[in-house]
């Protein structure tokens, strides 16, 4: 429209937009000519304030003496743009030129106008471009595909080692402690929880209720009882478990919670219900422990409520953690809660949020002890010795309706913890490395066998430890509050002890990223509110039993190594990066520790060793398929190469210099072991006398 009413324009709207914008810029500069020969000048920008701090800036510009002129300027926007810039245009004002002949003939307007023709111009093809048959299909683009957004698609190209890691998120990669570890190792303190200083003894009145609401097996836990060794400690009370904080954020440290997994090399493995029915005993039927609507009246029910508990007794008569007298009223309000996917729930969401945080004295929030827990009874690092061939005797705990009974959990807490002298224990580094260089074979994947009940407990264990199995393969969400949870069971099933996809199927109904963000911080919601945004998933434990992963089918261990190839290839396995033992750093007298690293080193040398795999192999290759005598210098050169990475290799695995190995050339002369040949001696006849007849 602007080329048809505007016809005398020589551009398009856009570029007579641009020059108008220029040329009223161009009428504030000051033009000085400081060439002789060449027409050079200098263009002064206006300023408007005074001082040191405000000098005034200049542009020098050129203009050629052709036919059709160009332009130099230090500004470089007429050699980018390929249009004049309010300093030529000021320049061409002083001489009288017209700023035509800066301008590029593709922006003119028959250029444009020959854009939108049928006729191609250098092409020889008859017919119109623009002109469809009808006949002929049309494709239409679809609008809602316009990209509108600001700056250029980012590409799809793998570009380096995150780019080829689709399990990892790349936001979260950012602010994640394994990026930060893996760039600068040794960097990170310890997260810190929160315990108490003292196990607690369980008052009589209080074992019932606790009994019924199934809650006494996790209390036994951290109960103050006597040592079973008593002529060893003479009856001291244990010594409460105290949580290993080098142990749980080297943990903490391979959570991802994209996945809900924690990212070994050997695979993804993560605390199930399963483990937290056998380690706490914990009951995991009944309504899911979301948020409560307060009752209008609960200021009044509340003394209605604690009526008659201190019948006869002085107001405040209590000790450090509880009422000293009192009587309990009737266990038959209690209803069925699940306790333990609640415990679960806030677990994970302690460890999506620690695996972001890096300051100091940052915590672990949820419930380390089934974290520690469930460590020790897998994995052989930082695990303490309880002298776990003798079976646990149960004194104390017999009752008639199984609940009352040990759990995998009592053992690590009842028995006292001994480590070995040579075991480091409380050292962040060192736990690191060992999870990284870790063998699966040292892996325990499935602790909770029926040999290992009979072995360790052979009075028989809580039911509270099996009697929700159905729970265990559940794919209904785990929720604490307004904190929402997904599990992924179906990416470790190994530890099931059932079969493990190579490509684990998704969740049937994933869980939305805002959903998985509720937390009370910072908020004043009331409960209602809160419970129209998460009272579906409080509704859906009911009906958790329905909607299981699949797990009949038995563990495969060729189908298991093909998920690790693809796994470990979208995945970071590792948290220390391989490091050259030759480029170390120098020593300083402030190095507390050696700095270089051993799981580095190996992880160097298995590079290597891979290399010089594939390396001769395709040598291999090659003298088979190719003649049979190979020229003598391509050997040589081939067997040098082999001769300097099998020296790196032995760099690398004995954290040794390489010139320790000696090489061939360099040894001095070996004396020769050839001796020699002895003189032979010529026999000679010796001749004999004479008979004595003939003498």
């Amino acid at each position: 429209m602007h080329m048809v009413n505007k016809p005398a324009t020589p551009y398009c709207s856009k570029i007579m937009e641009y020059m108008h914008k220029k040329k009223e810029k161009a009428k504030h500069l000051d033009v000085v000519q400081i060439g002789n020969v060449e027409r050079r000048f200098e263009v002064r920008l206006p300023t408007d304030r005074f001082g040191c701090g405000n000098p005034q800036r200049t542009h020098d510009l050129k203009i050629g003496n052709e036919e059709w002129p160009t332009c130099e300027c230090t500004s470089n926007k007429p050699k980018l743009l390929h249009l004049p810039c309010s300093h030529v245009l000021a320049v061409c004002g002083v001489l009288g030129m017209s700023e035509i002949s800066f301008v590029s003939p593709y922006y003119l307007k028959e250029a444009v106008l020959n854009t939108w023709t049928g006729e191609l111009e250098g092409f020889r093809s008859m017919g119109n471009f623009n002109i469809v048959n009808p006949g002929e299909r049309r494709y239409i683009p679809d609008p809602t595909l316009l990209r509108t957004g600001i700056g250029r698609r980012p590409s799809q190209r793998i570009r380096n080692e995150m780019a080829g890691r689709s399990l990892l998120s790349r936001d979260l990669e950012k602010a994640h402690r394994a990026a930060k570890l893996e760039a600068s190792p040794n960097s990170l303190p310890t997260q810190v929880t929160r315990g108490a200083n003292q196990n607690w003894q369980i008052h009589p009145g209080w074992v019932q209720r606790l009994k019924c609401a199934g809650l006494l097996p996790f209390a036994r836990l951290v109960e103050a009882t006597m040592s079973e060794v008593i002529g060893e400690r003479g009856g001291t009370p244990i010594k409460p478990l105290q949580y290993d904080h080098s142990l749980l954020t080297s943990l903490v440290d391979r959570w991802r919670p994209e996945t809900h997994t924690f990212h070994f090399r050997w695979g993804e493995m993560a605390p199930t219900l399963q483990d937290v029915s056998y380690l706490l005993g914990l009951p995991l039927a009944g309504r899911a422990i979301g948020p409560l609507a307060e009752p209008v009246d609960w200021d009044l029910q509340m003394p209605a409520r604690f009526e008659g508990i201190c019948v006869g007794q002085p107001d405040f008569l209590c000790e450090d953690h509880g009422p000293k007298c009192f009587t309990v009223h009737s266990t038959d309000e209690l209803q069925p809660r699940s306790w333990g996917s609640a415990v679960l729930a806030a677990t994970y969401r302690g460890l999506c949020n620690a695996c972001t945080l890096v300051s100091p004295k940052s915590g672990l929030l949820g419930c380390p002890l089934l974290l520690q827990l469930w460590s020790w009874e897998r994995f052989p690092i930082g695990r303490p010795d309880i002298d776990a061939e003798r079976p646990f005797e149960a004194n104390g705990f017999d009752d008639a309706d199984h609940i009352d009974m040990p759990t995998f959990g009592i053992l690590w807490a009842r028995r006292e913890r001994r480590f070995a002298r040579d075991q480091v224990r409380n050292c962040y580094p060192a736990f690191t490395e060992q999870f990284d260089v870790l063998d699966d074979r040292a892996v325990i994947w499935e602790p909770y066998t029926a040999a290992a009940v009979h072995a360790r407990y052979s009075g028989g264990i809580s039911i509270l430890c099996y009697r929700d199995c159905a729970y265990w393969m559940t794919q209904s969400k785990i929720i604490f509050d307004v904190s929402v949870e997904v599990m992924a069971q179906q990416r470790i099933m190994r530890q099931f002890g059932s079969r493990q996809l190579v490509d684990p199927p998704p969740p049937i109904a994933p869980l939305p990223a805002y959903v998985h963000k509720y937390n009370r911080k910072g908020t004043s919601h009331s409960s209602t509110w809160w419970l129209q945004r998460v009272g579906s998933y409080v509704d859906e434990w009911l009906t958790a039993t329905t909607h299981l992963w699949r797990h009949d089918e038995q563990f495969d261990p060729q189908e298991f190594e093909a998920y690790l190839q693809r796994y470990t290839a979208a995945a970071r396995v590792r948290l220390i990066p391989p490091i050259d033992p030759a480029e170390a750093p120098p020593a300083s007298m402030y190095d507390m520790y050696p700095t270089q690293s051993t799981s580095g080193s190996r992880q160097h040398a298995g590079q290597m060793t891979s290399d010089l795999h594939d390396e001769v192999a395709r040598y291999t290759h090659q003298v088979s398929s190719g003649p049979l005598l190979q020229p003598r210098d391509q050997q040589v050169s081939w067997l040098r190469r082999l001769e300097e990475k099998l020296r790196g290799i032995y760099s690398a695995i004995t954290c040794s210099r390489s010139s320790d190995v000696v090489q061939r050339h360099l040894l001095p002369p070996r004396p020769s072991t050839r001796h020699d040949p002895r003189p032979r001696v010529t026999p000679t006849a010796t001749p004999r006398p004479p008979p004595p007849d003939r003498a």
